[in-house]
């Protein structure tokens, strides 16, 4: 049985929400760089107890590793969507007959 066809424009709404999704995901990537800084400055601070430098070291490579997995999924919905356009400009060449 043959899969639906997805339509071949996209509507105003959903590329408002993506422009929206889009936007989100940098403010959050912007903070997360921020503290970030913060965390590795306190890590590496001469001024901070040996206690403390355990938690802020530990802290920053927990955002490090929430901040690669917001790149790898942001880079993997890029490249599902690459994938759809070429799909859908494949498909309508090949009903054309070029």
């Amino acid at each position: 049985m043959r899969d639906p066809e997805p339509p071949s424009v996209e509507s105003e709404a959903m590329q408002a929400i993506r422009a929206w999704r889009a936007t989100k995901r940098k403010k959050l990537i912007e903070s997360m760089d921020k503290l970030l800084a913060r965390a590795r400055k306190l890590a590496e601070s001469q001024y901070t107890r040996s206690g403390q430098r355990a938690k802020w070291t530990r802290l920053a490579g927990q955002l490090l590793w929430y901040k690669y997995q917001i790149l790898r999924a942001m880079t993997c919905k890029a490249l599902e969507q690459d994938v759809h356009m070429l799909m859908r400009g494949s498909t309508t060449r090949w009903k054309r007959g070029e």
